[in-house]
């Protein structure tokens, strides 16, 4: 079916406006999605009927919610860790994997600039600026990380 988040949002402009409401209901926040009943994202949604929830997922090639649902935990799930879009074998050489690691990584940050992620970064520089303290808390190879970025946070004062 391919990227479902990228599908509705694509297939958006042709749905009708009810249905639209739907598609930005799931869109604004997919995680919390996964979790409500038809009946809850209808009132989210603010669409008259449970009938329109079932015509939306079934134009999108779904036979029931809840294997709509599936796909889109699915999809969430798998976007919180870095795959490459190449997979890498064991004939590959050190260059062939940096390239597809590289590329990988590129084609990563380009499809998050055309996600909402990007629209919610004001928001956390806001947050951020408006803290009187930010705790940076890691474990394990985490750890490294979250001292990384005390130590920038620390740079910009």
């Amino acid at each position: 079916m391919g990227n479902l988040l990228d599908r509705i949002a694509r297939e958006s402009v042709d749905f009708t406006p009810t249905m639209k409401r739907i598609a930005d209901a799931i869109l604004q926040n997919p995680s919390e999605t996964v979790n409500l009943s038809i009946t809850q994202l209808m009132n989210r949604s603010k669409v008259g009927s449970e009938s329109t929830v079932v015509r939306f997922y079934r134009q999108l090639g779904y036979e029931s919610f809840h294997e709509f649902k599936v796909t889109l935990a699915s999809e969430i799930a798998g976007s919180s860790f870095y795959h490459p879009y190449e997979d890498i074998t064991i004939e590959d050489s050190p260059s062939d994997v940096v390239r597809k690691i590289f590329n990988g990584c590129i084609m990563a940050l380009r499809a998050n600039t055309k996600s909402s992620i990007g629209k919610m970064i004001p928001d956390a520089v806001d947050l951020i600026e408006q803290c009187r303290r930010i705790i940076c808390i890691g474990y394990g190879v985490s750890g490294s990380i979250a001292n990384n970025l005390s130590f920038k946070l620390n740079l910009l004062g």
